[in-house]
């Protein structure tokens, strides 16, 4: 693995567009034992669609405030349970609340079929991929 890393290096000295704020992605498959192509990809495009990547929270009937407990020492926690108030029962259905749960499976399967000369098609092929990033300000 560190003769493959060595190679990596060199590859991405000798070959690699320095210009600044150059930074490149290298992915290395996880294979014990086996030589590695280098292959110099592009960022396969992936989409997280809207239903694949969060989950709505419920409203709850009250919530449980975390404070600092000033009589330990520490990061003790002491929890208290709150109702809530007129204004907060009101504000119930104008605000929704949501968290980060990516369902990974759509993305694996989605990048299954990826395009040859991509990041996620060398992963796919047991390749390690040295991928160029730019910013997308849009």
């Amino acid at each position: 693995m560190s003769q493959h890393a060595i190679q990596v290096i060199d590859k991405l000295y000798t070959q690699g567009e320095w210009t600044p704020g150059t930074l490149y992605s290298v992915t290395i498959p996880c294979l014990v034992g086996v030589a590695r192509e280098i292959a110099w990809t592009s960022v396969y495009a992936n989409i997280w669609r809207k239903p694949d990547c969060f989950e709505e929270l419920m409203p709850r009937a009250g919530f449980i405030e975390q404070k600092h407990d000033p009589e330990r020492t520490g990061t003790a926690i002491k929890e208290e349970q709150h109702s809530p108030t007129q204004t907060e029962t009101s504000m119930v259905g104008q605000e929704r609340f949501f968290k980060w749960a990516p369902k990974l499976d759509k993305v694996v399967e989605d990048s299954m079929h990826a395009p040859i000369g991509t990041d996620a098609w060398a992963i796919q092929t047991g390749k390690t991929s040295i991928t160029k990033l730019s910013a997308n300000p849009t």
